[in-house]
């Protein structure tokens, strides 16, 4: 189960860090049109994606796995907190 958290006045959820009540990170608090135009979107992006070259595709999706385990300890950091 995820961290708790709050819609903000600012029409933000926040994630809470459930042992220390720190703020981790916020997101909008989207009404379902919004969401099913992030959808929209999202699925438009991965019509592009899929136009992309697959060795080109391979090269960006290892570069992200390099980056991302560069950045290890700070993401398991945060999903600790979370």
């Amino acid at each position: 189960m995820g961290a708790p958290s709050i819609v903000s006045p600012s029409n933000r959820i926040v994630s809470i860090n459930p042992a220390s009540a720190v703020p981790l990170g916020d997101v909008p608090d989207m009404t379902a049109d919004e969401v099913r135009a992030v959808v929209a979107r999202a699925r438009a992006a991965q019509r592009a994606w899929a136009e992309v070259p697959l060795a080109i595709r391979c090269k960006r999706v290892a570069k992200f796995a390099d980056v991302l385990m560069e950045r290890a300890e700070e993401v398991i950091e945060l999903l600790t907190k979370e």
